[in-house]
């Protein structure tokens, strides 16, 4: 079975934020995870390999990968959109974590959006609205937009 959503986490030097981010990703056989250290100097590999072996679902396509030295967040990005081979593709970085699953946007997941979008909270508790009017779908140049 091929991922429906592919996690891109890049990884640099993130070794006490790390283990949060990684615990907050969804795990099941929709997702794939592409997760890349951009030659982390601290334990952040070591911490991701630990992880990877504890908790990827075989058979999901995911991929872990470790540059030799830091190659910067844009070319280890452009590898993870390499990598990626699911339908619909996230980010995450390494200081961030998700603050619920992701069955909020399967409804979503139809093939009709290009692009889904969420409210984000920031580390104060506030709240970021992208846009006021939610679980609307809207035109825009390159597809189309669900905000939820």
């Amino acid at each position: 079975m091929s991922a429906k959503i592919s996690v891109i986490i890049p990884v640099y030097n993130q070794e006490d934020l790390l283990e949060r981010a990684l615990n907050s990703i969804p795990l099941d056989e929709d997702i794939q995870v592409v997760l890349l250290d951009d030659g982390s100097t601290d334990n952040s590999w070591n911490i991701a390999l630990k992880w990877w072996r504890d908790n990827i679902i075989d058979g999901t396509g995911s991929v872990i990968h470790r540059w030799d030295e830091n190659k910067g967040v844009a070319p280890t990005m452009n590898l993870g959109f390499e990598l990626a081979r699911g339908e619909y593709i996230v980010s995450l970085s390494s200081d961030d974590y998700y603050l619920t699953d992701f069955e909020q946007f399967r409804p979503y997941l139809d093939g009709k959006n290009d692009l889904i979008y969420s409210d984000l909270e920031v580390n104060d508790g506030t709240i970021w609205h992208l846009d006021k009017k939610s679980k609307k779908e809207y035109r825009i140049v390159f597809g189309t937009v669900a905000n939820i």
